[in-house]
């Protein structure tokens, strides 16, 4: 690339850097973002690695390298998502790269504006989440190959750049194989369609890449065999949880995608689409393979948040931008330009309004300084499990924290969080364009009243403290401390059952030191809590701690 191309690279980098950052810090954590925080907790301070903490669900790139941020620029909420802003940049330019290999410079250009101001790509780059580290990387590594597949001149290091950013991909969120598969996948097809010297030669491209892969893959695994095991529960678990989890209806998709694209570029995608493929070319015909296979992937999973739609949205970006420059044979030159810059403007736009409304999501960081400065410290503190890592932060893991809301678990004196939420009308949830998940899934908006026995229980035998405002669609948290146990009904068959069970945990708590230990790795951490507190005293009713 020449001298004015790396300004021009240079420009969108700084501009998508500068989208994200600004303000980054407004909105309190979300229960992921928290969750990965604590993880760092495990690298830096534990010294526990998060392969052992995740058990293989989520690999460990992403907090190795907001470790090395929050070191640099602290352990506040814009440290801790300064990463994203950072990668969020680098995505910018691994688009521009690739069109600029595809389509030339004016495609890169616009290609790279677009997907600047995306607004599902600045949301969730201003969200500490791996799917930031997990689009950078999986971007590089198909520009590399593709670099190495147009200009073969000293191809092989490229291709093993490739497999080394590939190899970061999948240790940065196990969804980077579907992508990766679906590039792969177009490889190979294309390669048998055009006659074996095509084929030996992505066979060759495809080994180079693997070699550097694998090498990054077994130092990520710290050559442990039971990090590959974790490895192998995780893709497992991830395959599992993707198509049998929250069921979220395929057409939720669609809103994702006018909030994620944006309303004008959402009108202009299919236009596009149109228009690539009528060129029939190999590089158009990639992109939308790339960008619709992945997407209609996610549409059928039954679990998919927005997030899960990032990895086609680049591809989007580059489409929308080719499209656009393709209709300049047949309009005046400076068309193609006003088009884009009028699609710039109305996404960039969308997001600002997007960010706006996130701001307001600061009710935990509200809710945790009145616990610490107003609440026993030896009381137990009971939230719902989206919650539990959040609460955990803004109290600075200087409370015991319980994410199992069972009534039967409560004794005088904990307090209790007791979500008010209007589930008719979207309500914040902090991760990004999930807040209208309410208004397309029951089965979703469900999920909020699980918890309807423990929150009516609490109401009845407990006395409210104070109410936090979730939002402004009437949204409120309630907080509690409990002043009566209560009774809990049970069978009789029942009763027997847990008191067997009770009596047992109790015994071997109270027995010897390496029984206690071993409970403490088998049990949750609320039961922990509740032997903690009273099988000390002598065993006791089931029904206090079950």
């Amino acid at each position: 690339m020449s001298r004015n191309d790396w300004l021009v690279v240079l420009a969108l980098v700084i501009g998508a850097f500068l989208f994200r950052v600004v303000g980054v810090g407004a909105p309190a954590l979300n229960g992921d973002e928290a969750d990965l925080y604590d993880s760092v907790l495990d690298v830096t301070v534990r010294g526990i690695s998060p392969w052992e903490r995740w058990g293989g669900i989520l690999p460990p790139l992403s907090a190795w390298i907001v470790s090395a941020f929050v070191s640099v620029f602290g352990h506040a909420e814009s440290g801790i998502r300064m990463y994203g802003a950072v990668f969020g940049g680098l995505s910018v330019f691994a688009v521009y790269f690739l069109a600029r290999v595809h389509y030339g410079r004016a495609v890169a250009v616009g290609a790279g504006a677009i997907a600047a101001v995306m607004p599902l790509l600045v949301l969730s780059n201003r969200d500490a989440h791996p799917d930031n580290v997990l689009v950078f990387f999986s971007l590089a590594s198909i520009c590399l190959f593709e670099y190495a597949y147009k200009y073969q001149t000293n191809s092989k290091w490229f291709e093993y750049a490739g497999g080394l950013s590939a190899g970061l991909a999948v240790i940065s969120k196990h969804n980077s194989w579907m992508i990766l598969s679906i590039y792969w996948g177009f490889r190979a097809i294309s390669a048998l369609f055009s006659g074996r010297k095509a084929v030996i030669r992505s066979i060759v491209s495809a080994l180079r890449g693997a070699t550097a892969g694998v090498a990054v893959l077994l130092f990520s695994y710290e050559f442990s065999m039971t990090n590959v095991v974790y490895v192998g529960y995780g893709i497992l678990y991830w395959v599992f949880n993707q198509s049998m989890g929250t069921a979220v209806p395929w057409y939720y998709g669609l809103s994702v995608l006018f909030d994620g694209l944006s309303p004008l570029v959402l009108v202009g995608f299919p236009v596009a689409t149109i228009i690539l493929l009528m060129k029939r070319d190999r590089n158009s015909a990639l992109h939308l393979t790339l960008c619709f296979v992945f997407l209609f992937v996610v549409m059928l999973q039954g679990r998919k948040f927005p997030r899960h739609f990032l990895l086609g949205l680049p591809f989007a970006a580059i489409i929308v931008s080719s499209g656009v420059y393709a209709l300049k044979p047949y309009v005046d030159k400076r068309v193609p330009a006003v088009i884009l810059l009028c699609l710039v403007a109305s996404a960039a736009g969308w997001s600002v309004y997007k960010i706006e409304s996130y701001d307001q999501y600061v009710v935990w960081r509200n809710v945790g300084p009145y616990l610490l400065s107003e609440v026993d410290k030896d009381a137990t503190i009971f939230v719902d499990g989206v919650e539990y890592w959040t609460l955990k932060y803004y109290t600075q893991s200087k409370r015991r924290i319980v994410s199992k809301l069972d009534p039967a678990l409560l004794t005088m004196g904990d307090i209790a969080i007791v979500h008010a939420l209007n589930k008719t009308s979207p309500f914040v949830i902090g991760s990004p364009l999930q807040n209208d998940l309410t208004l397309y899934s029951p089965s979703y908006a469900a999920r909020y009243s699980w918890n309807d026995e423990f929150y009516d229980f609490v109401e009845k035998n407990g006395q409210l403290l104070k109410t936090f405002p979730y939002d402004n669609q009437g949204n409120k948290i309630h907080v509690y401390r409990i002043i009566s146990e209560g009774q809990i009904q049970r069978s009789p068959d029942e009763k027997r059952v847990l008191d067997l069970v009770s009596q047992k945990i109790c015994n071997a708590w109270q027995s010897n030191a390496t029984a206690e230990h071993a409970l403490r790795i088998l049990l949750p951490e609320n039961i922990q809590a509740q032997l903690t507190k009273k099988c000390t005293r002598g065993c006791v009713s089931t029904c206090e701690f079950f």
